[in-house]
């Protein structure tokens, strides 16, 4: 049995002692452990899935990826990309619940690589709010490289982006229910180095703010 198992099955075996012990010496307290160790689990599970949900996003920018070439890259807030882009193009989305447009950027920098190099296309997405807003989330980190995360002084975040469930419960569940932000509008980005990025590199820019 290896190390990981054993700590499981340990765990396992000691939260059964627990409700037992509590069951026994504290009748009344049994439905508080009872409710305790739901909760667990469904954070446990809520956690797993929003993993499942950002390595999924992550996956067309392996080393050694098919996806190549595509015609848009969508990075930012919650946005339905069959409002925005045409159903025959090919895209990539990023996104995670109140990404600031600077966020949104560092990523860009990122990631562009994927994009059509003659013919590519850059949507960001975007709230009012968070327009101005530079603080990374757990939702980011997968998406930089370890030399930009340790420029930016993120690691202490990076390390925590094991936990997203625990560490953002509410921005976790829009992520993983899809809930896009509906009255999205077309306007003219508010950062010109990111135009500057994008026309340097012949990407057609569209920033849409809510």
């Amino acid at each position: 049995m290896n190390k990981r198992r054993f700590v499981c099955v340990l765990a396992t075996v000691s939260a059964i002692a627990m409700i037992v012990g509590c069951f026994s010496l504290f009748p009344k307290l049994l439905p508080l452990v009872l409710t305790f160790f739901v909760l667990l689990g469904v954070l446990f599970i809520l956690n797993r899935t929003v993993l499942k949900k950002l390595y999924s996003q992550r996956d067309p920018f392996k080393i050694g990826g098919k996806v190549r070439n595509v015609d848009y890259l969508i990075i930012g807030d919650m946005i339905n990309p069959a409002t925005i882009i045409p159903a025959s193009k090919t895209f990539v989305q990023i996104k995670a619940p109140n990404r600031g447009l600077l966020v949104s950027f560092e990523i860009l920098r990122h990631t562009s690589s994927i994009l059509d190099e003659d013919n590519g296309n850059v949507i960001i997405a975007t709230t009012l709010k968070n327009k101005t807003d530079d603080k990374f989330s757990v939702f980011d980190i997968p998406f930089l490289y370890n030399l930009s995360i340790k420029k930016l002084g993120i690691e202490r975040l990076s390390k925590l982006s094991r936990y997203p469930a625990l560490i953002n419960p509410l921005s976790s569940i829009k992520l993983v229910l899809n809930l896009d932000k509906k009255n999205w509008k077309e306007t003219e980005c508010p950062n010109k180095e990111i135009s500057i990025f994008c026309t340097e590199r012949n990407f057609n820019l569209s920033y849409y703010e809510n």
